[in-house]
C-alpha cells in the first residue's frame, strides 16, 4: 500500500513540476559544492549556511572561521596560542 500511495505521490509531483522519470533526459546542471574550508563552522550545530556570519544564527556562538576563536568552544585565543587554554583543541597556524 505504502509503494503505491509513493509511486502515485511521486508521479503528481513530477507532473506538476514537469520533471521526467529518471534516465529521461539529459542530467541536470550542476552548481559546484561549496568548499568545506571557507563554510563557517558552529562549534554545536556545524556548517552555517551565511557565508560571512561571525556568530551562530541558531545559537549565538562565535563560529571556528573568526580568527582568534577556538573552532572547537569559541573561547577566544591569545595571539600566539597553539592550543585553547578552555579546551585543549589544537589551534590551527
Amino acid at each position: 500500500m505504502k509503494t503505491k500511495y509513493t509511486t502515485e505521490a511521486l508521479a503528481a509531483l513530477r507532473a506538476e513540476t514537469g520533471e521526467r522519470g529518471a534516465g529521461s533526459g539529459p542530467f541536470p546542471e550542476r552548481t559546484a559544492p561549496r568548499s568545506p574550508l571557507s563554510a563557517p563552522v558552529c562549534p554545536t550545530h556545524g556548517p552555517r549556511p551565511e557565508s560571512d556570519a561571525a556568530f551562530c544564527s541558531e545559537c549565538g556562538r562565535r563560529l571556528a572561521t573568526a580568527p582568534g576563536y577556538c573552532a572547537r568552544c569559541g573561547t577566544g585565543l591569545e595571539h600566539d596560542a597553539h592550543y585553547c587554554h578552555s579546551c585543549g583543541a589544537r589551534v590551527a597556524a
